[in-house]
Formats: C-alpha cells, sequence, structure tokens
C-alpha cells in the first residue's frame, strides 16, 4: 500500500485548479467571439434580405401617357406586371385616352389612369378638355359609370341644376364622363303616347322629340350628339348608366328608365316630376312602356298620353350663374 504524502497530493490539487482556470479563462475569451460573430452574420443576413426586397418580384413594363392640354405634361414609369394606378392631377380633369400599344384606363373623377392587371408596354396620349368642373362644384354629388367614364348625377331633391340655354330653362340631369352636361327641358310643353311600336327608334315618342328638336334649335355649335339608353327592359337594376345592350345616339331624348331610378332613389322631393307623369325612353317589350310618376318609375299602356321631357347634351368650356333657379347657369364659352 502507497503510503499518503501530504506534499504529493497538495500537488496534484494545484494542478486541477490551475486547469479548471484555463478551461474558464477560454471559455471566457470564447463567448464575446462568439458574439461578434454571431452580429455580423446576422448584418450579412439583413443586407441580404433588403438586397432581395428590392429585387423585382416579377417582369416590370414600361408605361408612358403624353398629356395634351395643361401644360403638355408627360407620366412615365417602369412598373411591375399587375394591378397598376396612378393619378396625374391633384383634382378631377376630363379628357380622353387613347393608347397606341398596350392598355390603360382613365378615371376622370380622380385623375387616375389605371389597368386591373398590366402585363404589356403601354404608351398613350390624354387629351385633356375643357373642364366644366371648374364652373360647377361637384364635392357634394354622386358618382356612377357611363360609356364614357365616370358620371356626377344629380338626385331629385337637388336645387341648384338649373341651366338656360337658348331662352329655356333646363336642369342638369348628369355631368357625363367625357364633361359633356346631359340637361332636361324644365317646362312641360309636350305630350305623346310611346307608340304601338315598343322601340324607341319607331316610336311616336321620337317622332315628337325630333320635331321638337328642329323647332327649337339651329346648328349650335355647343350641341353634341350622345348615346341614350333606348334598351327595352323586362326588369332592370342600376349598377351604372353603361348602354350595354342597345343604346340611340342623337342630339335628342328623354330620360332612360335607369337614370330615373338612379336619380329618384332615396328621396321624397324630385324635380322629375310632372303632374300627369312622362315617358322614359325604355319600354318593356310587350305593349307597356315605362313612365315616371309620384317621384317613382311606372309602368304603362304605351297607347296612353303622358307627358314628354327632352333631353340634349351639350359641350361647354364656361358657366356663370350658381346654378339656383333664381340665377341659373349660363353658358359663357
Amino acid at each position: 500500500m502507497e503510503r499518503f504524502n501530504p506534499e504529493k497530493e497538495l500537488a496534484k490539487v494545484q494542478n486541477r485548479s490551475q486547469s479548471s482556470f484555463n478551461s474558464s479563462k477560454l471559455s471566457n475569451m470564447f463567448i464575446p467571439v462568439f458574439i461578434i460573430a454571431c452580429s455580423a452574420l446576422s448584418i450579412v443576413g439583413l443586407a441580404f434580405s433588403a438586397n432581395l426586397a428590392e429585387r423585382p418580384k416579377g417582369p416590370s413594363y414600361n408605361v408612358k401617357v403624353n398629356v395634351v392640354g395643361k401644360n403638355n405634361t408627360s407620366y412615365e414609369r417602369n412598373v411591375l406586371e399587375g394591378e397598376f394606378s396612378a393619378s396625374l392631377f391633384d383634382k378631377p380633369e376630363y379628357g380622353t385616352l387613347e393608347c397606341s400599344s398596350g392598355t390603360l384606363y382613365y378615371d376622370s373623377s380622380t385623375s387616375t389612369i389605371y389597368n386591373n392587371y398590366l402585363n404589356e408596354n403601354v404608351n398613350c396620349t390624354l387629351t385633356l378638355t375643357d373642364n366644366i368642373l371648374d364652373s360647377i362644384d361637384v364635392s357634394n354629388l354622386p358618382t356612377i359609370n357611363d360609356n364614357t367614364g365616370v358620371s356626377y348625377y344629380y338626385k331629385g331633391n337637388s336645387h341648384n341644376n338649373y341651366i338656360l340655354v337658348n331662352d329655356m330653362l333646363f336642369r342638369i340631369l348628369r355631368i357625363n364622363g367625357d364633361g359633356t352636361l346631359r340637361i332636361m327641358l324644365d317646362e312641360v310643353v309636350l305630350s305623346s303616347p310611346y307608340g304601338s311600336f315598343n322601340e324607341y327608334d319607331k316610336s311616336n315618342l321620337k317622332v315628337t322629340l325630333d320635331k321638337w328638336f328642329k323647332e327649337k334649335f339651329n346648328n349650335e355649335e355647343y350641341l353634341i350628339e350622345e348615346d341614350f339608353d333606348d334598351g327595352n327592359y323586362y326588369d332592370y337594376e342600376v349598377m351604372d348608366l353603361i348602354d350595354y345592350d342597345s343604346y340611340y345616339y342623337g342630339y335628342v331624348g328623354t330620360v332612360s328608365v335607369r337614370e330615373a331610378a338612379l336619380i329618384s332613389e332615396g328621396v321624397t322631393s324630385n324635380y322629375l316630376n310632372t303632374i300627369n307623369g312622362f315617358y322614359l325612353m325604355n319600354s318593356n317589350g310587350t305593349d307597356n312602356a315605362y313612365g315616371f310618376k309620384g317621384g317613382k318609375v311606372i309602368s304603362v299602356n304605351a297607347s296612353t298620353r303622358l307627358s314628354v321631357r327632352p333631353v340634349i347634351n351639350i359641350k361647354v368650356a364656361k358657366l356663370s350663374g350658381s346654378g339656383s333657379s333664381s340665377d341659373p347657369y349660363k353658358i359663357e364659352g
């Protein structure tokens, strides 16, 4: 048996302590080095992620729009494939957009060019027209899509839509999507049956309106041809005023069934009202046609004699007046 040697055992303990101290020292040195290495890797990772975020997620295309009028400005951007929209002006501006390549649309109420899915290069010209919105406050008018863009319309309880044209008092029904005005004669001076043919183009209603127009106007430069909804409706809804199926293109017509429903919806008073009611443009394809009476759209036998309300469209650069009955709008240019 080995004898116990105190000096030898003391030396072993000292050696173990020194080894433990050295190991702890190495560990303490490793921790900051490890932290620095991790930080560096994090920074590299962030930079890599930022690089990925900046990279295009798909094909990109060039969009160019030359603006004619309003200082002849232009818009050009490189955009990613997919939904696209951009506002060109800080207020509504009317204009016509024509594209030599690609497809874009123009919303005059927001002065926005857009495409729900853009996947090609686009080159277009936006030609601005006389802006009637400089003369009429449309901030409180509702809007709806029509054949030429976004239309502002006057509800039936409006009192600021009077306009004097050729010494006759009219009511503005709506500002069409192309910036022209659709106006209805305020005075009721005509009457007629709709006619035995339940098509506007062959109706007594059209004959009456055409005769009135020829008697009252003589090639005034502000008169323009526009589309009138003359479709036959068994039933109808007013999601928009776009004439998908049928329309009559001319200088004079009358209120359509969808316009009347839109204008009269949700109001108690109505500038469309007449005592005996008046014919609307549309029939229902049978022996009945649509009329307007008592604040609502009605169905009436086409042989019945009702009042007739002429509607025309005008293009003007500037109006004076406030639009009230005592101070109606007047054409200035």
